[in-house]
């Protein structure tokens, strides 16, 4: 377990690190040829991945032509696998605690991110996917995973996890594992999350705050029946 974690974790970064290098070298020679700052060229989120990358490849000729397809397929995988990768928690709560097949429960499901997803089908989804991905990831990701650090190292006994994650694995953790997850961990991503809350708060208007509102009343409810599903279910 824990190995295939490492392995997750290194090809992620190494990933993205090296993508950076890569778009970010171009952009500079495209900075340099064209006389427009980085700033004009560069953009976040669907702007980078259909309006920036395009122009990258265009500069790069006919191997471009070849590199857009791989890319925009690896893109579909990315998201079929995320999907995924969402979707099972959710769906192995709702069998457990509602006893549902998973038929239904994956029927229901989608049904329900069906309709979610079509708000960012407007002709403001753009924009709309910006604000929802920096409030999630900015605020309560890193709070959330901050909470499950302190619940995890504080309210259980985690040490007992450890032979288990060291049975079958080369990689083996232990004290200094659960030093860094119960201390350094929880310190280092408060910083980063209150530096972005410290953003959010700056850089919002009116309708990004009620944005915020409504996606966080909704997590609330949505975390409140969960949590209290089974005595509604009894």
């Amino acid at each position: 377990m824990a190995d295939n974690v490492l392995v997750v974790v290194f090809a992620n970064c190494a990933f993205e690190l090296f993508t950076a290098f890569g778009i970010f070298s171009i952009l500079g020679y495209m900075t340099y040829t064209s006389g427009t700052p980085i700033a004009q060229l560069v953009s976040e989120g669907t702007g980078l991945v259909f309006i920036v990358l395009p122009r990258i490849f265009e500069t790069m000729g006919p191997i471009g032509h070849v590199l857009a397809p791989m890319l925009f397929i690896s893109i579909l995988f990315a998201g079929i696998t995320s999907s995924i990768a969402e979707l099972e928690p959710l769906i192995n709560s709702l069998c457990h605690k509602m006893d549902w097949s998973r038929k239904k429960t994956v029927t229901l499901l989608s049904i329900f991110g069906c309709m979610l997803s079509l708000f960012f089908t407007t002709a403001i989804s753009s924009y709309l996917i910006k604000v929802v991905d920096g409030f999630l990831t900015d605020f309560w990701i890193i709070l959330l995973i901050i909470l499950q650090c302190i619940i995890f190292t504080c309210f259980y006994d985690i040490e007992n996890v450890i032979p288990m994650l060291n049975e079958n694995n080369r990689l083996k953790v232990g004290k200094t594992w659960v030093f860094i997850l119960k201390y350094i961990l929880p310190v280092f991503l408060l910083f980063l999350w209150i530096s972005g809350v410290y953003n959010l708060a700056v850089d919002s208007n009116n309708l990004e705050i009620i944005i915020y509102i409504i996606i966080t009343v909704f997590i609330l409810i949505v975390s409140y029946i969960f949590t209290h599903i089974n005595k509604i279910h009894d």
